[in-house]
């Protein structure tokens, strides 16, 4: 019985070793931490997202395991893990991929699939403006967005119209 039991131990011991936890922090090209950059296990379904600080965490099955990122308008990067228990990441923009890819209010879209109308509002545009609130800064900036005040009261949430009825309140 004691000849079992060892030999038990040994196995969950030994399996216990296959496998350990690889972490790291994802930046991009300037230092700046990439917030929900994907992290996994090439050919499998392991895999994390980087938090509000670019850091992630993630179990690894064994040595020989590729670790592959990507984020939206930078290169995707691999890396053969080995013996490494740390690895951090400085991903390179890639213009052309980030060109592709519109970011809408419902996900994210390839530029040449969208069939509605798409306009960007620099914020050097609004950051110099005086108004107190996004709606007023927004009023006049873009075709197709109205700003209604619903009355006259201080601090009345307003009703902003895109291209007719659909609305964000």
């Amino acid at each position: 019985m004691r000849v079992i039991v060892t030999i038990g131990l040994l196995f969950i011991s030994a399996f216990t070793f296959a496998q350990r936890m690889v972490s790291g922090k994802v930046l991009d090209d300037k230092g700046a931490a990439l917030v929900g950059a994907s992290v996994g296990i090439k050919n499998t379904e392991l895999g994390t997202m980087t938090d509000e600080n670019g850091i992630y965490s993630l179990e690894v099955p064994s040595n020989d395991a590729v670790l592959v990122i990507s984020y939206i308008g930078f290169t995707n990067r691999e890396v053969i893990i080995g013996d490494q228990t740390e690895i951090n990441f400085s991903m390179e923009a890639d213009q052309k991929l980030l060109d592709e890819v519109v970011v809408v209010g419902y996900g994210t879209q390839d530029r040449k699939a969208i069939t509605g109308s798409v306009v960007k509002i620099d914020g050097d545009r609004i950051s110099s403006l005086v108004t107190p609130s996004i709606d007023k800064q927004l009023s006049g900036r873009a075709a197709g967005v109205q700003v209604i005040a619903q009355s006259g009261l201080i601090n009345q949430t307003p009703r902003i119209l895109i291209r007719g009825v659909n609305s964000i309140s």
